[in-house]
C-alpha cells in the first residue's frame, strides 16, 4: 500500500462521527469501509470548475490520464497556461476531481491518435509518473465552496520529472468580500485559498494608503527535489 493510500487510510474512523452529525446530504456509514466512498463524501455537493494546465518548458507529446484510463488532456503545454472546465460525470471518473492523474510524456517522434483512452499517442513513453490529487485538496477548501456556492479551480504543472497540483478557490457571490474606497470587491491569497505545489503569477488589488492599487505578484513554486519555494516569471 503506498504512503498516499495509507494517509488516507489513517482519516477514515473519522468519518463515520461526520456521518452521523451531518443530516443534510448525508452520506451512507458504508463509505468508511473503501476508498473511493471516503473521496466521495470529502467532494459532497462539489460540482466542478476551471482546470489549468501550464509547463516549464514547451513539452509536445504530453498526457494526463485518469485512474480509470481515460484521457484528462493531451498535446502540447508552455507557460501560457490552458484553460478549460471540469466537472460532472464526462470525466469517466466517480468522482469530479481526479483522484490521481498520470502524466506521460512521449519521445519526440510521437504522433497523436485517436480516442479518449490511452495510449493517447503512438510513440515511446520518456516519463511516465502518476501523483495524488483529489486527497491532497484541503476539507477547508471545500467547506468554503460548499459555505459559500463557490467552485474549485484545479491548476497542474508539468516539470521536467513531474506533475505539479495546486488549487483556488472562486468564492460565490455570497462571500463577504473586501471593498476598496469605490466599493469595488477584491481578494487577497487568503480569501482564494491559494495551495499546492505553486502559484502562476498574478495581478491583484491592494489596498495601500487607503487606496486600491493593481499589485503584481511573482509567480512562485516548491521544487520537488529540494522542497524549496522559488519564484518564477509565470
Amino acid at each position: 500500500m503506498n504512503h498516499h493510500r495509507r494517509r488516507i487510510l489513517k482519516s477514515l474512523p473519522a468519518l463515520p462521527a461526520l456521518l452521523t452529525s451531518c443530516h443534510s446530504d448525508q452520506a451512507d456509514p458504508a463509505v468508511a469501509n473503501d476508498l473511493d466512498g471516503a473521496l466521495r463524501y470529502k467532494f459532497r455537493g462539489i460540482r466542478g470548475g476551471e482546470k489549468r494546465i501550464d509547463a516549464f518548458k514547451e513539452e509536445a507529446g504530453v498526457a494526463l490520464y485518469l485512474e480509470s484510463g481515460l484521457l484528462f488532456a493531451a498535446g502540447v503545454f508552455n507557460k501560457g497556461a490552458k484553460t478549460s472546465g471540469y466537472g460532472g460525470g464526462s470525466a469517466g471518473d466517480q468522482l469530479v476531481v481526479p483522484k490521481t492523474l498520470r502524466l506521460v510524456r512521449y519521445s519526440e517522434d510521437s504522433r497523436r491518435r485517436g480516442g479518449i483512452r490511452e495510449p493517447a499517442y503512438d510513440g515511446t513513453p520518456i516519463l511516465d509518473v502518476t501523483v495524488p490529487v483529489a486527497e491532497r485538496i484541503p476539507d477547508e477548501v471545500l467547506d468554503r465552496i460548499r459555505k459559500y456556492k463557490g467552485s474549485l479551480i484545479l491548476k497542474f504543472r508539468i516539470h521536467p520529472k513531474t506533475l505539479m497540483v495546486a488549487w483556488e478557490v472562486r468564492n460565490g457571490r455570497s462571500y463577504p468580500f473586501k471593498r476598496d474606497e469605490w466599493g469595488n470587491a477584491y481578494t487577497t491569497d487568503e480569501d482564494d485559498m491559494v495551495g499546492g505545489d505553486f502559484c502562476e503569477r498574478r495581478v491583484q488589488n491592494r489596498i495601500i494608503d487607503g487606496r486600491s492599487v493593481l499589485v503584481e505578484s511573482k509567480g512562485w513554486y516548491i521544487d520537488p527535489e529540494t522542497g524549496q519555494r522559488i519564484e518564477a516569471d509565470f
